[in-house]
């Protein structure tokens, strides 16, 4: 009884020690405030990297993304054939402060915002 006890013990602190390490992994990851698709699907015409919602307050609120908007490029390059996960593992995320440019199509009209990430 005394083993498995100390053995859920373990687990339990094991367990809480990852969390710990991962969030304070996660810190230091820049956002822009967007929610975006995550996923193995490629951004294609048919299926594009549609912003589903942007949160108050945020470098994308502020710099005027709206819900709807569509991403076609990240810093000037085009984000088609890339999956869901690779655009925002790869592209939208990074190091707060930095900067990045996104090229949107809203309706017919294409434009561009430059942001700075934040924590």
């Amino acid at each position: 009884m005394k083993r498995r006890v100390c053995a859920a013990a373990f687990l339990l602190v094991a367990v809480f020690v990852f969390s710990f390490i991962g969030c304070r992994k996660d810190a230091g990851t820049g956002i822009l405030g967007i929610v975006v698709p995550i996923g193995q699907e490629k951004v294609t015409r048919e299926t594009p990297y549609r912003i589903s919602g942007v949160y108050e307050g945020s470098p994308a609120h502020q710099a005027g993304i709206l819900p709807g908007d569509i991403i076609l490029e990240v810093d000037g390059a085009s984000i088609d054939g890339m999956s869901y996960d690779e655009v925002y593992r790869n592209r939208l995320i990074g190091p707060p402060g930095s900067t990045v440019q996104l090229t949107i199509q809203r309706g017919e009209r294409t434009m561009h915002f430059r942001m700075t990430r934040i924590k």
